[in-house]
């Protein structure tokens, strides 16, 4: 049988709604008795009052099942469309049912509330009926459900804000790929442990022992020793208007690393601060940039930073240190200074080998000049390969290497050429990429081997060749 008021499935005998509460009026069977959705007996005034025809309109739409909303629909709708208010266009509120679809259940805080009235069945129709209860069970499934959800939600974001590893893919030189777990943090930190070392001569830096007591580091007169000083944060560099100060080290929102900079232009002009000659562990890498405008007066926060797919891409594992100069320009592109260079030690340098570099088949090793082919790797984004070069010059001038032309298979390739400066005593490890698109474009099978014939030239700043170098075979794959 069902309640009268509520409309719920209840037990034969039962004197009360468990569910709302209503006194059931039951008399038993009996041969005048009337019986229908929970109400029977031979009560003189209940059937006096069902023969009133409003009463009996009223008691119609009370006892016509299918007019009743269902708990467990409900439910479902709230907890996966609650947001925007589909539970609510279902027991016939289609007002605030528009309310929650453009604000999303009350920017949350209504999808929340209503799922718990739903949960505990105090939610009613448009009509102010309540509606069929659903099992215990599946009230349990639900709030178990929400729980999880709440779990969930906070795990992510908790993944999101920080975590203390970093996983990067790399190659073995042979073309084989391991994954290496190097240390980061995306919730950068101000004060992780850095090695300073600046080779900014004495007149642009701290002089006569002048100290910088907010930033906790001195400099000595004899900057020339170049002796690491280590800082947790601080000024860097304070001449001529122009300071540098050191803020933050880690992975960025963006998934960038970063090396966090504050700069300031007190000068009377506007000025671009532009990252060069920038490096990690000792390599030239140019994927390491900075381009920052400060205008004249104003303090910027900004930094060196570089898609963490890049460090992949050429054979990275680990950051033990970050150096670069920083160039200064005009409005109109005139450099007016170039300060630094400047050299910053993470942690991982304690334990990284500097004595030891990656080594591969000798491409060329003449005049100063080493170039050797290391392997390939797939590129991080699983868009192609990289064919990783070690350049290296020993020369005893500023080198430009050139690439005048590359053939795979024969056919002509264009996409990507090498071009780079070293300056001497500089070494590098380029990255030359080879697409799929591009490969299929050529009618090459992608990823498939080929071989790679190459040329390259190098020349000195008068533009004189340095070195002879030969047309270049490489087989990949």
């Amino acid at each position: 049988m069902r309640c009268g008021n509520c409309g719920a499935e209840i037990d034969n005998g039962m004197t009360s709604c468990p569910y709302c509460g209503a006194t059931v009026r039951y008399m038993g069977q009996s041969n005048n008795s009337w019986q229908q959705g929970g109400w029977s007996g031979q009560n003189t005034d209940f059937n006096q009052g069902y023969q009133n025809p409003s009463y009996q309109s009223q008691w119609n739409n009370y006892n016509d099942a299918s007019g009743f909303k269902s708990q467990a629909i409900a439910l479902v709708l709230n907890f996966f469309l609650g947001t925007l208010g589909v539970h609510r266009f279902y027991l016939g509120k289609i007002g605030t049912g528009i309310i929650w679809l453009l604000t999303l259940g009350v920017f949350g805080i209504g999808y929340f509330v209503d799922f718990i009235r739903l949960l505990f069945n105090k939610m009613k129709d448009k009509k102010g009926r309540p509606l069929i209860p659903c099992s215990i069970g599946i009230r349990v499934l639900f709030a178990i459900l929400a729980v999880g959800m709440i779990i969930f939600y906070v795990f992510v974001a908790s993944v999101l804000i920080s975590t203390s590893t970093l996983t990067i893919t790399t190659w073995d030189g042979q073309g084989n790929v391991n994954e290496t777990v190097i240390g980061g943090d995306t919730d950068v930190d101000t004060n992780i442990a850095l090695e300073y070392e600046d080779d900014t001569p004495s007149d642009d830096a701290y002089t006569d022992n002048e100290q910088d007591t907010s930033s906790g580091y001195s400099e000595q007169d004899d900057v020339e020793n170049e002796q690491a000083t280590t800082v947790t944060s601080g000024v860097v560099y304070d001449n001529n208007g122009i300071k540098v100060e050191l803020i933050s080290y880690g992975v960025s929102e963006w998934g960038d690393l970063q090396l966090g900079l504050r700069l300031t232009n007190n000068t009377n002009e506007a000025l671009d601060f532009i990252s060069t000659d920038t490096s990690i562990n000792g390599y030239m890498f140019d994927e390491l940039f900075m381009y920052e405008t400060v205008g004249a007066g104003e303090t910027v926060d900004g930094g060196i930073h570089c898609n963490l797919d890049e460090l992949t891409d050429h054979g990275i594992t680990e950051v033990a240190d970050i150096g670069f100069s920083i160039e200064l320009s005009d409005s109109e592109y005139n450099t007016v200074d170039i300060i630094g260079p400047f050299s910053f030690e993470t942690d991982n340098a304690a334990t990284y080998d500097y004595d030891s570099r990656p080594h591969g088949d000798v491409l060329f090793d003449q005049q100063g000049i080493t170039i050797e082919v290391l392997g390939y790797t797939p590129k991080a984004d699983d868009t192609g390969i990289n064919v990783l070069f070690y350049i290296e010059n020993g020369y005893t001038d500023t080198v430009t290497f050139n690439q005048d032309y590359s053939y795979l298979n024969g056919i002509e390739y264009t996409d990507d050429l090498i071009y780079l400066k070293l300056n001497p005593g500089e070494k590098t490890i380029y990255s030359l990429s080879f697409y799929d698109e591009d490969m299929g474009a050529m009618g090459l099978t992608p990823r498939a081997p080929f071989e790679l014939v190459l040329q390259l030239s190098c020349y000195d700043t008068s533009y004189s060749s340095v070195a002879e170098l030969p047309e270049m075979t490489v087989s990949v794959g």
